[in-house]
């Protein structure tokens, strides 16, 4: 039900937006250009609203915020679950059920927070090493352009984010809603890379190679051991 709700606030807040004026955008990066070229939305309508919202909720800085909320709330479930263990002796798995999504050990939460990390100082450091620029130079009147976002954009740290959080959804799904889980953490991920190309910060193949690390480096830290 919230969910839905989210979706038509981001519809109506879409339609709001548009009647805006459109822009216009040129490439800046050479090469093929589905994987190079801008994929702005010059109409700045439906799509830029949607990509929007999408980026208020999922984003590198938010994903530290989570993590911390996570290593402050979790202990009250933990301590609530154990409680109603021992009043309700013969109703364990139902009252487990309830709290499983709450059952993240600290260690997992910090795993977490520590992976939330890599989006943001790792896709900075990977400016310098592939060096390749942000694909969009926008102008509103058709003469004075300026670039969108910093200079250099691959790979890009908030579809590192998204990779992440979408695979924070995966890897720890309940065997009931395996499919559900799956499913939203893929969509998670796909949204932030469809974000990031319609704001025109990113090429297609900078979300993808983002994206890519976020949720391989994510699978590693969860099944790699502790020191390594």
């Amino acid at each position: 039900v919230m969910i839905l709700r989210w979706f038509s606030v981001c519809l109506a807040v879409a339609l709001l937006h548009s009647a805006h004026a459109e822009v216009v955008c040129r490439d800046l990066n050479d090469g093929p250009h589905v994987f190079n070229g801008c994929f702005k939305d010059e109409e700045e309508g439906v799509q830029t609203a949607l990509a929007d919202n999408i980026n208020a909720f999922v984003n590198p800085r938010l994903l530290t915020f989570y993590a911390c909320v996570a290593l402050l709330v979790a202990p009250y479930f933990l301590l609530l679950n154990q409680h109603t263990k021992k009043l309700y002796a013969n109703q364990i798995d139902i009252l487990a059920a309830q709290v499983a999504f709450y059952k993240m050990s600290y260690l997992n939460i910090i795993n977490f927070l520590h992976r939330a990390c890599f989006c943001l100082c790792l896709s900075t450091g990977l400016y310098s090493v592939f060096r390749q620029s942000r694909p969009c130079e926008c102008s509103s009147d058709g003469i004075h352009y300026s670039r969108i976002g910093s200079f250099y954009g691959m790979p890009s740290g908030d579809a590192m984010s998204g990779g992440i959080l979408g695979m924070m959804f995966i890897l720890h799904s309940p065997r009931r809603y395996r499919i559900v889980f799956l499913l939203f953490g893929f969509f998670i991920a796909g949204a932030k890379c469809f974000e990031r190309m319609v704001l025109g910060f990113h090429t297609l193949g900078q979300v993808l190679s983002g994206a890519s690390i976020g949720m391989g480096l994510s699978f590693y830290s969860e099944h790699a051991p502790q020191y390594m």
